[in-house]
């Protein structure tokens, strides 16, 4: 099968954090994909004219850099990989939209569940893919005319040195990984160094470099985003253990409330393979977390090991290709979902009726 990638950013395979650039050296075994960023989506029309692709894949955030996705994902359906349930930042974006005020505001209360304009990609898509079946279940019971698939987030093995923090004298090493809150986490540790605890906190440095240097990652971005899943995947890639937000991704996975230091989530028969917080009581939740791992050596092993067990058996790049290659055939047979009474008349606009306005005034009817 021939596939257009649609993605914000070139792929990456040195950062583990892109767990897109493994699943598709893996699907390239048995597929085409041209990745398609802003750059090469200008050409991207007439290349689908001289040879169309067979299916379109779009990675959507809720960021300015996916903008330039909206007007292909509606003209060119295909599969959504959604990264973040939260698309109103870039609604505005739609073909069409522009500064038209009525127009925004019709993508806007297209979805009647409030969620801005998310039911917009859900609706316009053969298949929507999200990497929790947690989430998934919850698109599904929101969006029931939505087909929603899962696929679980696939990382690269990332090797780590030996922590030497086990060693009581050693200071604990912290790592602040992907988009995490800085101002959370620079706070906790403080909170945690005046006890007398020794404790440092690395921000800085490729995601790599924090992952096999230090001794617990921390993933603790606000608002909690679907995106944390890869950078928390990757510290249990790399057998560290793992604090994050409490949040419908990670509610599936065993972890420990530093609360109680009991496991919660859907496992509670397997191993706790993180430490999940709070996010209503992030930072005092966060110090708890840390207090304990600084002082308890074997609790981090443990930790560690369980987590690199877990992503060995649900979270490598062959897991989430294996899932992938059966909902590229599906996709590819399907048709999106019809159009709802309310879809915005403007997002089916192809950009030719000017064109076709002023040729009718002379008589002219042409198929642009």
């Amino acid at each position: 099968m021939r596939i257009a990638w649609f993605r914000p950013t070139p792929l990456d395979p040195a950062n583990p954090l892109d767990d897109s650039a493994p699943l598709i050296a893996a699907l390239r075994s048995t597929h085409t994909i041209d990745v398609i960023n802003e750059s090469d989506a200008h050409d991207f029309v007439w290349r689908a004219a001289m040879q169309p692709w067979d299916l379109c894949v779009y990675e959507l955030d809720s960021t300015a850099a996916c903008c330039f996705e909206w007007g292909y994902l509606l003209a060119y359906p295909g599969i959504v990989l959604l990264r973040s349930t939260d698309a109103r930042d870039t609604s505005a974006a739609t073909p069409g939209a522009g500064n038209r005020f009525a127009d925004y505001m019709s993508e806007f209360q297209v979805d009647r569940l409030g969620s801005g304009a998310l039911r917009l990609p859900l609706l316009a898509s053969r298949v929507v893919v999200v990497q929790s079946d947690g989430l998934a279940r919850s698109l599904r019971e929101r969006y029931a005319e939505a087909r929603v698939r899962c696929a679980p987030v696939g990382i690269a093995a990332v090797a780590s040195a030996p922590s030497e923090s086990l060693r009581r004298e050693q200071s604990l090493r912290v790592g602040l990984l992907g988009t995490s809150n800085g101002t959370l986490a620079i706070a906790a540790v403080e909170r945690v160094r005046a006890t007398g605890i020794a404790i440092d906190l690395h921000m800085d440095g490729t995601p790599r470099d924090l992952l096999t240097t230090t001794d617990v990652i921390v993933v603790a971005a606000w608002p909690p985003q679907t995106v944390m899943v890869a950078a928390a995947v990757a510290g249990m890639a790399a057998g560290k253990p793992v604090i994050a937000l409490e949040m419908e991704a990670t509610a599936e996975w065993p972890a420990f409330d530093p609360q109680t230091w009991k496991p919660r989530g859907q496992s509670m028969s397997q191993d706790p393979i993180a430490v999940t917080l709070d996010p209503l009581d992030d930072e005092h939740s966060l110090v708890r977390a840390l207090t304990r791992l600084a002082t308890d050596a074997p609790l981090r092993d443990r930790i560690g090991r369980a987590a690199h067990a877990w992503w060995l058996a649900n979270a490598t790049p062959a897991h989430a290709a294996l899932a992938w290659r059966r909902i590229l055939e599906d996709a590819r047979v399907v048709e999106p979902p019809s159009r709802s009474a309310d879809w915005p008349r403007h997002l089916d606009d192809d950009g030719t009726a000017l064109a076709r306005t002023l040729l009718r005034e002379y008589g002219v009817e042409t198929d642009l």
